[in-house]
């Protein structure tokens, strides 16, 4: 299992847009688990290749998630998603 803290960058968090581009760049790892997690509350568990999901983050620019990634691609998979959650940054 690999963990990756990453912010967010976006003036409007995670939005329809971000979210997207986070289940695109998901899906590519079909065999790899990959959530998001809220590192003030744990509990809070969201896939990454469900778009809905996503937006119920309710994550604003500045805030901090935790990309988990579990499965055959792990390392790649982490880095692929935090690398789309640091892309939307502030224009």
């Amino acid at each position: 299992m690999v963990e990756i803290v990453a912010r967010i960058f976006g003036r409007y968090g995670i939005h329809a847009r971000p979210a997207g581009a986070i289940r695109n760049a998901a899906i590519v790892f079909s065999e790899t688990e990959i959530v998001l997690i809220d590192p003030n509350d744990r509990t809070c568990v969201k896939n990454a290749k469900f778009i809905l999901e996503l937006l119920t983050l309710n994550k604003k620019c500045g805030d901090l998630l935790i990309v988990r990634a579990r499965g055959k691609d792990e390392e790649a998979a982490a880095e692929a998603i935090a690398a789309v959650i640091r892309e939307f940054e502030v224009s």
